[in-house]
């Protein structure tokens, strides 16, 4: 029989792996019942610590070519993602790497949860979600339609793949795996690290049954719901005050505001359950 759960959150470099300890630690006050996992390069995870217990190495099973391009995310001492100005072919990798990950951890648990290290728990989260479903996601209000999500449909509401709830079902494992192949073969230069639109598409083509989360499970860092969360300290909060107020300035100023302004009234309304985008 699988176990109950597993938080997972990938660590390659320092710098990620303070954020995920930090995530981890968060959560593990809350609900202590889930096994934390860690999938980092051999450096990182020796400095890892008792957090998690569990450490993946981050290139097992994957190819030459993106273990060296992990290697090469691992030095870059800001943690490596797109802002930063990380390159593409590395974030690329990390991506691969997760993917790959999860489709051979959920084969052990009943579910699995999947969090940006960027993240906070504010209060005691409900994974174990009832009813028939095998994947749950937090909505964001703004679709991304880059690569093969261009030609979709509408997908009320849209949805951010920076938490991933999934469960041990026939269906997630098709959708993995179809997620996997999207982002082995599409190589759009353009949008070579665009994860969220492959994800869409893999959605539809699996036909995975999709849980809405409530927007307070994806709380804004720029948002004034942020504030109230417990674990958001006022160091954390100087830290990020800049990058946060940057990226306030972009949703709310630029061409979807409306719907940004509407997503932020919603969170509003009632207490963050997690916390995310604490970069700094």
């Amino acid at each position: 029989m699988p176990a109950a759960g597993a938080l997972v959150l990938q660590a390659v470099g320092l710098a990620s792996l303070r954020e995920a300890e930090r995530a981890a630690a968060s959560i593990q006050a809350v609900q202590p019942d889930l096994e934390h996992i860690v999938i980092g390069d051999a450096e990182t995870l020796r400095r890892a610590t008792a957090t998690f217990q569990r450490k993946i190495d981050v290139e097992e099973g994957l190819d030459a070519t993106i273990r060296a391009a992990l290697r090469r995310a691992a030095r870059v001492s800001t943690g490596c993602r797109r802002r930063s100005g990380c390159a593409d072919e590395l974030v690329r990798a990390l991506r691969v790497a997760r993917i790959a990950h999860l489709r051979r951890l959920l084969t052990e648990y009943d579910y699995v949860v999947s969090m940006d290290a960027d993240s906070l728990a504010c209060q005691k989260p409900d994974f174990a979600l009832k009813g028939a479903w095998d994947v749950a996601l937090r909505p964001v209000p703004v679709a991304v339609r880059k690569g093969p999500a261009r030609d979709l449909p509408p997908y009320p509401p849209e949805f951010s793949g920076a938490l991933l709830i999934l469960r041990n079902t026939t269906a997630t494992q098709n959708l993995l795996e179809t997620w996997a192949a999207l982002y082995a073969s599409y190589n759009d230069g353009k949008h070579p690290t665009s994860d969220q639109p492959l994800l869409r598409v893999a959605l539809r083509a699996a036909g995975a049954r999709v849980r809405y989360l409530p927007v307070r499970y994806g709380c804004a860092v720029w948002s004034a719901s942020a504030q109230s969360c417990p674990a958001y300290t006022g160091a954390m909060k100087r830290a990020v005050a800049g990058p946060a107020r940057a990226v306030r300035r972009d949703k709310l100023g630029g061409p979807n505001a409306a719907l940004w302004r509407a997503h932020e009234r919603a969170l509003n309304r009632e207490p963050c359950v997690l916390l995310h985008g604490l970069h700094g």
